[in-house]
């Protein structure tokens, strides 16, 4: 069982609350793309697109992060758990 403050839970948390970032990136630029051509704005559908995947991008690149990150955190502490045996 982790305990709440070990190195390993603050990994799998930070982990988890980048991913719910990422992946609300996601969610926003799929609402720019299906929202292209709406007849209520103003914003030309080519500029929706363009932001919506540049949106998607950027989460992609972010959740890359993130798992390199949680990789990362976890072997420290893995090595910090050792260390302390």
């Amino acid at each position: 069982m982790l305990e709440p403050h070990s190195p390993r839970s603050r990994a799998n948390v930070s982990a988890t609350l980048r991913g719910c970032v990422a992946l609300y990136l996601v969610w926003l630029g799929m609402q720019l793309i299906r929202g292209a051509g709406a007849p209520d704005t103003t914003m030309p559908v080519w500029l929706n697109w363009v932001f919506g995947i540049l949106l998607i991008l950027a989460a992609l690149g972010f959740g890359w992060y993130t798992l390199r990150r949680w990789l990362s955190d976890k072997a420290a502490a893995k090595i910090q758990e050792e260390e302390n045996e």
